[in-house]
């Protein structure tokens, strides 16, 4: 049992076995009975579980206590000629003291004991009788259980075994798939790397000695000159008859059909705010513009002018007045790379004389398109090429520093594209 502490109106509070309702509610007796309804309502106020200070044993004697001084109050008025006129001698029936008569209903701490005993004995009563007629079930159902009840009898004690069972058995199915789909992937990149690479089927090859007599000779040199002159003309015939290319690729091979093998060309794009147009002439030796909302002023206007342009000017390395000529005439045939569609076109030569490693990218020329004002694309056309593709312009440009012709110092050599960082979303840009 719990300790229980009250506070009474007069002196501190001393253990006395059993309490009175008066020595619950803390008053004394012979109070009015409004007094002690108005102190039930301050205790229970105080002592109510969903207070702060709530105690929930407290508070079921308080109201034990005040039902018995209300039971009391209400017998009183009902025959007031039975009972004195003292509140004192009508409390004294509601529990036992000092020389006063016994009484069978408890009051205060033994009416909470004798309660709990009551319940106890209740439950341990219908516990009794629970257990009884599941054994009583069990013993009735016992003799007529079938197969099919023994096989869910076990059943319900192996569901986790079950469970587990069956989830291993999926991780083992995933896994065996895994690694049937990664190993089918694996073949069938290796089968693609061998189509392109041109590599001969995995089977063994038998040639006769014939055949291998005569494939292992190298061709006579009227042979090599005759399918070099079946490729120019088949490239010229294409030039005059083919107007639109698919890509830069396809163009080379035909106006530049000797260095194809050499040369690369690659164009991308990106957004103009990725560029510093007020130092794009600074960087870019020739700059032209047009408007390709008027049908008079589009790039084929100027194509024929800037080609011209980028073919004469005394760039350093010779080969790059050629290739970025052919790149300037290749944007008006390739309808990928049309500057028709884009703010900046940027036309730039990769000069591959000192090696990959020591190759460095110029801007030749830079296109501006005044259709587009606050928006648009940029894009770069970059062809690569070396001083050996082009010998007859080597040869010439030697004999022009000889004789004078040219200098030096006169010599034009295009600079870096003012680019900030491609890899830098714009939105992380602080533009």
């Amino acid at each position: 049992m719990h300790r229980r502490t009250f506070h009474l109106l007069g002196a501190p509070y001393q253990r006395t076995s059993p309490l009175s309702p008066h020595q619950v509610l803390g008053v004394a007796p012979g109070t009015p009975f409004e007094e002690i309804r108005h102190r039930f309502h301050e205790l229970t106020r105080k002592y109510h579980p969903d207070m702060q200070d709530g105690d929930p044993v407290k508070f079921r004697e308080i109201n034990t206590a005040y039902r018995l001084l209300r039971a009391e109050y209400r017998s009183h008025n009902a025959n007031p000629t039975g009972t004195s006129g003292d509140g004192a001698a009508n409390s004294t029936r509601f529990h036992r003291g000092a020389g006063s008569s016994q009484k069978t209903t408890p009051t205060g701490g033994a009416f909470w004991e004798e309660r709990n005993a009551r319940v106890r004995q209740e439950n341990d009563r219908r516990e009794k009788e629970r257990w009884a007629r599941q054994e009583n079930d069990r013993r009735r159902t016992h003799h007529k259980r079938t197969l099919f009840r023994e096989f869910l009898f076990l059943f319900s004690g192996s569901e986790i075994a079950i469970s587990l069972a069956t989830v291993v058995a999926v991780l083992l199915y995933s896994v065996e798939r895994y690694h049937t789909v990664n190993r089918m992937l694996e073949e069938k990149r290796l089968h693609l790397k061998s189509m392109d690479e041109g590599l001969p089927p995995p089977m063994p090859m038998k040639l006769d000695n014939a055949l291998e007599k005569k494939y292992s000779q190298p061709p006579e040199s009227t042979e090599v000159q005759i399918d070099a002159l079946r490729i120019r003309e088949e490239s010229m015939y294409r030039r005059a008859t083919q107007r639109k290319f698919e890509d830069f690729r396809e163009f080379m091979f035909v106006y530049d059909p000797e260095a194809i093998a050499s040369r690369r060309v690659t164009s991308n794009r990106f957004s103009y705010q990725y560029t510093n147009e007020k130092d794009i002439p600074k960087r870019c030796p020739i700059v032209r513009q047009f408007n390709s909302e008027q049908r008079t002023e589009n790039y084929s206007t100027i194509e024929r002018e800037l080609e011209k342009t980028i073919r004469e000017t005394p760039w350093v390395s010779p080969d790059a007045g050629y290739a970025g000529a052919l790149i300037a005439k290749g944007l008006n045939s390739v309808a990928a790379n049309s500057p028709n569609t884009t703010k900046w076109t940027f036309i730039e030569y990769t000069d591959m004389d000192q090696g990959s490693k020591g190759a460095s990218t110029t801007c030749l020329a830079a296109i501006r398109n005044l259709r587009f004002d606050q928006t648009g694309m940029c894009q770069r056309v970059a062809v690569t090429g070396k001083s050996e593709l082009q010998p007859e312009l080597v040869a010439q440009r030697e004999q022009n520093l000889k004789e004078g012709k040219l200098k030096k110092r006169s010599l034009v050599k295009g600079g870096a594209l003012p680019l900030k960082d491609l890899s830098v979303p714009l939105e992380m840009m602080k533009l």
